[in-house]
């Protein structure tokens, strides 16, 4: 009923729901049919004891059959938004794009950040987004897209196969960087988040 009303006011043009994933398999044909525009979901590892371990209890599975549920729900855009942690998860990048590009959404790989009143800030967890780049380049050419008009912080990038730099194809599949630590965006960034 909320994102009923809220597409109801005047002057919003999208509702884009960030999700944990864990009730999605439930809710995603409701929120659909009232309009919901996005959903974002968090997913920082596909391994069962580390997505455990980073969310607290978090169940992979369910997150999996959450986004499944979107899909199928027709939820427009569908995006899955991984904090790349050093030495946690960063030898599941290129599993997690193949794992969004084979369902057919878009991933965003974020750099860890200090926010949060619970998050100890360790700088050296920070993956940046030029070691992101690299690791990403051992499987695929990268070309860079830059930002979306009116859509956010993260920098886009062109997956090619290795070799095919350069032909272009609006099919190919794409991944977004959030560097907000090692290459600032705060100038461009349009984003209002409201939190309960």
């Amino acid at each position: 009923s909320l994102i009923r009303r809220i597409k109801g006011v005047p002057g919003i043009e999208e509702v884009v729901l960030t999700s944990n994933g864990h009730l999605l398999a439930d809710y995603a044909g409701a929120l659909a049919q009232a309009g919901l525009d996005g959903v974002n979901i968090s997913i920082d590892s596909l391994r069962p004891e580390r997505f455990k371990a980073i969310t607290r209890g978090g169940n992979i599975q369910r997150v999996i059959a959450g986004l499944d549920a979107a899909i199928t729900a027709g939820i427009p855009k569908i995006k899955l938004n991984t904090v790349a942690i050093a030495n946690f998860n960063d030898d599941e990048l290129i599993d997690l794009v193949q794992f969004s590009v084979d369902r057919g959404v878009l991933l965003r790989f974020i750099e860890f950040m200090p926010i949060g009143a619970d998050t100890i800030w360790e700088g050296g967890r920070c993956l940046p987004a030029r070691q992101i780049r690299e690791v990403l380049g051992r499987e695929w050419d990268l070309e860079p897209e830059g930002f979306e008009v009116g859509a956010g912080p993260a920098r886009y990038w062109r997956l090619h196969p290795k070799g095919s730099l350069g032909s272009p194809d609006d099919k190919l599949p794409r991944v977004g960087l959030i560097a907000a630590v090692t290459e600032c965006f705060c100038d461009a960034c349009n984003r209002i988040r409201v939190t309960a």
